[in-house]
C-alpha cells in the first residue's frame, strides 16, 4: 500500500480512517486499507502522487514468541488500533473490549468496580492479559485472572486479541487466548500529546505524554488521570460510588548500534474506589450494606536487551508485576502478590519462514490474602519454540508452536498448536484457515494454598487441561469462524456442610464443552465516504453436567457505522447487543434478559494539532444489567479535546 506524503499529519490520516472498521481482522485488513486509501483521496480532493511511502503491515507482538506480521499468522487475531481508540474515545480498556462481539464484560457497577470477562465463552482465568508483554494476571486474585477495571488507555497504541489456545507460546493462563496492551513508541524529535475530557457523573479526565527521540536514544514519560462521582453500584444502593484513577508511565531506550538496543519501562497504577460492602453484625447478623473504600497499587516494569547478528535476533529480558489491594480501608483485608519472569529468546529468519526458540523462568508469589500472611509461591522453568513456514508463493502458511513446562509443584506439561492457512486466488482477502492446540491452567495460588478464613488449602489440585479448535474462512470482507473448546478437570469452589465449615477448591470430573460461531463483515464505502463493521457471536457453553456456564450470552452482536462528510469531520454510531445469559444468584442462578445499547460520537479535527469530540454513551437510556443486581451506565454525555505537537 502507498500513502501520499501530503496526507501525513492530518487528524484523520489514512490509518485513522482504516481504524474505523471497528477492529482490524487478520484476513480483511489489506483490502480494507486499500479501499480507505481510495476514499481519502476522493474526500480531500487530492490524488495520490508518485512521492509516496510504504504503509507497513500491521505487526502483532503476542501471537508468537516474537513479533510477526498479521499475514503470517494462522490464529484468529483482532487488533484494536490506536486510531480506533482515538476516534471512539473509549474511557478504559473495559470499554474498548465491550466493542468485541466475542468478549462479554461483567462489572459490578461503574468505573473502578470489580470486573471480569469471558472470551468465546472461556472465563478470564484462561486468558493471559499483558501490557507490553508484562503479565497483568494477579496472583493474589482468588482465580488468578487479570482485573481490568483500573487499566486506562493513556499512551496505548493498540490492543491485540489472540483467540484460541496459546499455551504453546505462553504456557498456563493462556489456554483461551491472549490480550496484549501495547503502548506507543517515541517518535523522532520532541513531541507533546494528551487531552482533556469532562462529562456526566462529574467526570473529569486528563492525560499528557512528553517524548524525545534521536537515532541514539529515546525517552517518554506521562500521566493519565480520571476522577468521577460515578453512580450507585447496586440497583438498591443509596449513594454514588466515586472513583479516582492515576496512571504514571515512563519508557526509555538506547541504541548502542544499529543492531543492539537496551530499553526499559515502568508503569504505576493507583486507584481509590468506593463500593457497597455488607457486614453481618450481632445480635441479629442481618446483612447491613454500607459504603466502603478500596485502594489498589499496581506496578509493572521491564528491561530488555536485543541484538541482531546476521539472520538471528536475540532478546534477553526481565519482567515484574506487583499487586497490592486493600478493601474496607482495613489492613485485615489486604491482598498482595508478585510476578517475576526472565528469559532469553532468539529468532532465525531462513527466507521461507522463521524459527523461534526460548527459555523462561517464572515465579508467582502470594504474600497476603484477606490480611492473612500466606507467603507461598510457585516456580516454573520452560523451553518453547515456534515455526512459521510459507509455501506455494506465500499462499500456504503453517504455524507450529510447542512448549515444555517444568513446575516445582505440578507435573511437567507439554503443549502446542498447529495452524494452517491458505490464501485463495479468487479474491484479494479470500482465505481458509484451521488451528488445533492443547493448553492447561495451573491452580491459582489461592485455590491451592487457601488463605481466607472460609477456604482451606488443597495441595492435591491438578491443573485444568484444555483443547482448542477453530476453522475459519473469509472473502470480500466476510469472515466466518467455528470454534470448539474443552476443559477437563475443571476447578470449582466446593462449600462446606454449613456456612461455618471450611470450603475448598476441587477438580470436578468430566469435560466442559464450549462451541460457537463468529461471523463478521467489514466494508469501506467510496461513493458515500463511510465504513461499516458488523460482528455476531453465537456461544453454547456447558459444564460436565450439561449446565450452562455463567456470564456467556448465547447471542451477542456489535456493529459500527462511521460517516465522513469531510476530511475533518466524522460521525459515528455503535451498537452492542446481547441475549440469553446467566448471572450468579442464590439459591439459583438468574436468567438475564436481552439488551441493546447505542453509543454515538462526533469528531472534528483542526487543520493541525488535534481536534475536539462529543460522545454520548447509552444514547437511548437503555436499562440493563451485566450482573444481576448491579447498575450499568445510564445515558451520559462527554466532551473532550485531543492535541498532539
Amino acid at each position: 500500500m502507498k500513502l501520499a506524503k501530503g496526507f501525513r499529519g492530518r487528524y484523520f490520516s489514512l490509518a485513522a480512517i482504516a481504524a474505523t472498521v471497528s477492529c482490524i481482522n487478520l484476513q480483511a485488513v489489506e483490502n480494507s486499507v486499500q479501499s480507505h486509501e481510495q476514499r481519502i483521496a476522493q474526500t480531500t480532493e487530492r490524488e495520490i502522487d508518485d512521492d509516496v511511502e510504504e504503509l507497513e503491515d500491521i505487526v502483532v507482538e503476542s501471537a508468537l514468541p516474537s513479533s510477526s506480521k498479521l499475514k503470517n499468522l494462522t490464529s484468529d487475531v483482532t487488533v484494536i488500533t490506536s486510531e480506533e481508540l482515538e476516534e471512539k474515545h473509549y474511557n478504559s480498556v473495559v470499554e474498548a473490549l465491550k466493542s468485541q462481539a466475542d468478549i462479554q464484560i461483567t462489572q459490578y457497577g461503574g468505573p473502578g468496580q470489580a470486573s471480569s470477562f469471558t472470551m468465546r465463552g472461556m472465563h478470564a482465568k484462561y486468558v493471559l492479559v499483558m501490557i507490553d508483554g508484562i503479565r497483568v494476571n494477579d496472583p493474589s486474585n482468588p482465580s488468578g485472572y487479570a482485573q481490568l477495571e483500573h487499566l486506562s488507555l493513556g499512551d496505548v497504541d493498540r490492543i491485540e486479541i489472540v483467540k484460541g489456545s496459546q499455551s504453546g507460546v505462553w504456557g498456563a493462563d493462556a489456554a483461551a487466548g491472549v490480550i496484549n496492551i501495547v503502548t506507543k513508541q517515541s517518535r523522532k524529535g520532541l513531541h507533546l500529546s494528551g487531552g482533556l475530557m469532562a462529562g456526566s457523573h462529574t467526570t473529569h479526565r486528563g492525560d499528557i505524554a512528553l517524548s524525545y527521540a534521536t537515532d541514539r536514544f529515546d525517552v517518554k514519560a506521562g500521566f493519565d488521570g480520571l476522577k468521577t462521582d460515578g453512580y450507585p453500584p447496586k440497583t438498591d444502593s443509596n449513594f454514588d460510588a466515586a472513583d479516582i484513577e492515576r496512571t504514571y508511565f515512563a519508557k526509555a531506550g538506547i541504541n548502542f548500534s544499529s543492531d543492539t538496543r537496551l530499553e526499559g519501562s515502568y508503569r504505576k497504577i493507583v486507584s481509590d474506589t468506593e463500593y457497597e460492602a455488607t457486614r453481618y453484625a450481632p445480635p441479629t447478623y442481618a446483612p447491613q450494606p454500607y459504603k466502603a473504600a478500596a485502594e489498589s497499587d499496581l506496578d509493572f516494569y521491564r528491561a530488555k536487551l536485543t541484538h541482531r547478528w546476521r539472520d538471528f535476533d536475540f532478546a534477553l529480558y526481565g519482567n515484574g508485576s506487583e499487586f497490592e489491594r486493600t478493601y474496607h480501608e482495613d489492613q485485615e483485608n489486604l491482598y498482595k502478590g508478585k510476578e517475576y519472569e526472565g528469559g532469553l529468546k532468539g529468532r532465525y529468519d531462513y527466507g521461507e519462514g522463521t524459527l523461534d526458540l526460548g527459555y523462561t523462568h517464572r515465579e508467582s508469589k502470594m504474600d497476603q490474602i484477606a490480611g492473612n500472611s500466606v507467603d507461598e509461591k510457585v516456580k516454573n522453568n520452560a523451553v518453547y519454540g515456534a515455526i512459521v513456514h510459507r509455501m506455494l508463493n506465500d499462499r500456504f502458511i503453517a504455524n507450529v508452536t510447542f512448549r515444555y513446562d517444568d513446575y516445582d509443584k505440578y507435573e511437567d506439561k507439554t503443549t502446542g498448536k498447529v495452524g494452517l492457512k491458505y490464501l485463495l486466488p479468487f479474491a484479494k482477502d479470500a482465505f481458509v484457515a484451521a488451528n488445533a492446540g492443547n493448553g492447561y491452567r495451573v491452580p491459582s495460588l489461592f485455590e491451592r494454598f487457601g488463605g481466607a478464613w472460609n477456604t482451606e488449602a488443597n495441595p492435591d489440585l491438578d491443573p485444568e487441561k484444555t483443547a482448542s479448535y477453530d476453522v475459519s474462512a473469509g472473502a470480500w470482507g466476510f469472515s466466518v469462524t467455528y470454534f470448539y473448546n474443552e476443559i477437563d478437570d475443571l476447578i470449582q469452589w466446593q462449600s462446606g456442610a454449613t456456612w461455618m465449615d471450611p470450603s475448598r477448591y476441587e477438580n470436578v470430573p468430566g469435560k466442559s464443552k464450549i462451541q460457537g460461531v463468529d461471523i463478521s463483515y467489514r466494508r469501506a464505502f467510496e461513493t458515500i465516504p463511510s465504513s461499516l463493521s458488523v460482528a455476531y457471536t453465537y456461544t453454547d457453553a456447558k459444564d460436565a453436567d450439561d449446565q450452562r456456564l455463567l456470564n456467556t450470552p448465547r447471542h451477542r452482536a456489535t456493529a459500527g457505522y462511521t460517516l465522513y462528510p469531510s476530511d475533518r469531520l466524522s460521525l459515528g454510531l455503535d451498537v452492542e447487543y446481547a441475549k440469553d445469559y446467566l448471572s450468579y444468584g442464590y439459591p439459583q442462578n438468574r436468567q438475564m434478559g436481552e439488551y441493546i445499547v447505542w453509543n454515538a460520537v462526533v469528531n472534528y479535527g483542526f487543520e493541525e494539532y488535534g481536534g475536539v469530540y462529543l460522545k454520548v454513551v447509552n444514547l437511548f437510556d437503555e436499562e440493563y444489567q451485566l450482573v444481576d443486581g448491579y447498575n450499568t451506565e445510564e445515558q451520559s454525555v462527554y466532551a473532550g479535546w485531543r492535541f498532539s505537537y
